[in-house]
């Protein structure tokens, strides 16, 4: 599978309302590499800024899905056109939209130029045209940085920049490509820019320091601050951090990309309504049969589309008959519920809603591990048998 990026103009195209309004599938323009686009490779959408090229970057993940061909606009996308002569049949492929960023997630041009393993990507060296391969190497370091941008840091994450920190802290600080900031970017997998503000972040809960820092630090950064930092000798206590690095970090050469954030793309979807969640899924152009990736281990993509629909469907309640088992209210103001695949994926379950069931994590867990697993996929799989 290769990997691309697929620009839009904001000033031409309304990329944002666009991306807003479609449900599960996006069509893009392909006016190169048409017969080296696959499907299943994976695409992030760049929305350029005009003159405000750093704020640049990529907004969004999609999945190609079908070939490149020559066809029609999608309809939904006609009222965000703001230059009509870009609406005629011309080469167009379908993408299953992954996962579109918030406002903090957004990786910003700025970034990817400052960084020693992107800075050569075609977009950022010839800004002009729709299209642009990405290496392996490129690829790779994409990854790890979608997968990570927008989350908090870790303990572990604090604590390798507290390392750099205590080797810096009476020197300049630099985030150019090849210092120490930007050596620790590419194995923590953060930007080089983070690193530099979590830099900062301590340096203001440094008494020893006149410089002014960055405050707003979160509250990790203090817990760790406070677990290296002796009072009492007013230094950083170097040996146990020395100890504590290598531990966490030391055969890690980079860090690796966690699964995608499912969550997010399903929360969007689930503000949709059933109908029009519904009447998507009805014209998908993935297959059912999810394609396997190799990560950390390896993971099946699952459909948000397949998730939203399941669990609107089912009232956000677990699908057992009888279930009176107690929940919880998410951070979103939903019920807290999993989706199940009656066929295990791994097994070649397809990653449809025939074959999905929303449950409790009791009954997720009991349907996984319990002595009834069986009687309750049986009973299941009747339910929605009657509900077909």
């Amino acid at each position: 599978m290769r990997t691309w990026i697929f620009q839009g103009n904001p000033e031409t195209f309304d990329i944002d309302g666009y991306l807003s309004e479609a449900v599960g599938e996006i069509i893009w323009r392909v006016a190169r590499y048409a017969d080296q686009i696959g499907i299943g490779d994976t695409v992030y959408i760049w929305k350029s800024q005009g003159g405000d090229k750093e704020n640049a970057g990529i907004i969004a993940e999609c999945e190609v899905v079908e070939q490149p061909r020559s066809q029609l606009e999608d309809p939904i996308a006609l009222p965000f056109w703001k230059d009509h002569e870009e609406l005629g049949e011309a080469g167009r492929t379908w993408l299953k939209l992954v996962r579109v960023a918030n406002k903090k997630e957004v990786l910003k041009r700025g970034w990817l130029r400052d960084d020693s393993a992107l800075q050569n990507l075609r977009i950022l060296r010839q800004a002009a045209g729709t299209n642009f391969p990405v290496t392996e190497i490129e690829a790779r370091r994409l990854r790890v940085l979608w997968s990570k941008i927008g989350q908090d840091w870790s303990r572990d994450e604090v604590v390798a920049a507290l390392h750099l920190y205590a080797s810096l802290w009476d020197k300049p600080i630099s985030k150019t490509i090849g210092s120490p900031v930007e050596q620790l970017a590419q194995q923590i997998g953060r930007v080089s820019t983070g690193v530099y503000n979590k830099l900062m972040n301590l340096r203001a809960l440094d008494p020893r320091v006149d410089q002014k820092g960055l405050p707003g630090g979160s509250k990790t950064d203090r817990e760790v601050w406070a677990e290296f930092f002796d009072g009492a000798a007013n230094a950083i206590d170097e040996r146990r951090l020395d100890q504590e690095y290598p531990r966490l970090w030391q055969a890690v050469e980079t860090a690796q990309a966690t699964e995608p954030r499912l969550e997010e793309e399903v929360h969007r979807l689930s503000q949709k309504p059933l109908e029009q969640l519904m009447e998507a899924y009805g014209n998908r152009r993935v297959s059912e049969k999810p394609i396997r990736k190799e990560a950390q281990q390896l993971i099946y993509e699952r459909s948000t589309l397949v998730i939203a629909i399941t669990r609107k469907r089912a009232g956000y309640l677990c699908e057992v008959e009888g279930c009176t088992l107690p929940t919880f209210i998410t951070d979103v103001g939903e019920r807290f519920v999993e989706v199940h695949h009656l066929t295990p994926l791994a097994q070649g379950g397809k990653d449809t809603i025939e074959n999905t069931a929303c449950l409790c994590p009791t009954h997720h867990r009991e349907i996984h591990h319990g002595k009834l697993r069986q009687q309750l996929t049986a009973s299941l799989r009747a339910r929605g048998s009657r509900r077909a």
